[in-house]
């Protein structure tokens, strides 16, 4: 396997990187140019959720650069070098019932994509995702660097100022749903993404086009959400979001949100 090289240097190809990742464990991955096509308008909808308030107490969601621009905003805004994201996703959906299935009235729910675990001297332990992720994106790092030599790079798993969904949309991963998730064609939402951002540009030949909005007409995602959070299509209002609550708030909860919060103790997956 290797790679092309232009007439200014190394290039990424699409089906290059997504071997690397396949072969380090990740379900699918994908590569995308910065900046991509839709950027612009991922931008000016991010900035439109944050100043809506819709981001609740997360203010690292907020945060800006000397420039007063949201750094989650535009990947140039915090990497100016980065000319391509490679976004690798894992599976966590399992055969295990579902949290809209029924279940006695005492048990609580911990959402799917906290049930990760590890084997540890035949014994099998939590483990943390992130940290299992980045392992895995930190060998296709030190792949990478043994082709081309050293380039810039920035690796994250749900840490870095950079929205993973907009990248793996734009890299051909799926479509962002009425549920505000990532819906990979064949996978489904229940994944998580992984991104590394790099200095060395892509193929133009080899990049995937994002794919089409399959949603339709479909709105079982809103009618679902027993909080409201899903105010609209396309809309998430962090402050109702069950998986924020339980989370990532640290208030006290209204009786209204608890009420439809039900067995739901540790994040939620219903939508």
């Amino acid at each position: 396997m290797s790679s092309s090289t232009s007439s200014t240097g190394p290039t990424l190809s699409t089906e290059h990187v997504r071997a690397l990742a396949l072969e380090v464990g990740f379900a699918e991955a994908g590569l995308v140019a910065l900046p991509y096509p839709n950027q612009v308008r991922d931008a000016d909808r991010f900035e439109e959720w944050v100043n809506a308030g819709r981001a609740a107490t997360m203010k690292y969601l907020t945060r800006t650069n000397e420039h007063a621009e949201l750094v989650r905003a535009r990947v140039a805004a915090p990497f100016p070098w980065a000319r391509s994201a490679i976004v690798c996703l894992a599976n966590y959906h399992s055969a295990q019932p579902l949290s809209t299935g029924p279940a006695a009235a005492d048990k609580g729910w911990i959402a799917r994509y906290a049930w990760s675990s590890r084997m540890d001297c035949g014994v099998r332990r939590p483990s943390d995702y992130h940290k299992v992720l980045l392992k895995r994106m930190k060998v296709v790092e030190t792949r990478l660097r043994g082709q081309f030599g050293d380039f810039e790079s920035r690796a994250y798993v749900d840490t870095g100022p950079v929205v993973e969904r907009a990248l793996a949309t734009a890299a051909g991963l799926g479509w962002t749903g009425k549920n505000t998730c990532l819906i990979h064609p064949a996978l489904g939402s229940f994944g998580f993404l992984a991104v590394l951002l790099t200095s060395i540009p892509v193929q133009n030949e080899n990049t995937r086009k994002a794919l089409p909005d399959r949603c339709g007409s479909c709105r079982r995602c809103l009618d679902a959400c027993p909080t409201n959070a899903l105010f609209a299509t396309y809309q998430m209002d962090a402050s109702h979001c069950i998986s924020y609550l339980t989370i990532e708030y640290r208030g006290p909860i209204s009786p209204e949100l608890m009420e439809g919060m039900g067995r739901q103790v540790f994040g939620c997956d219903i939508c």
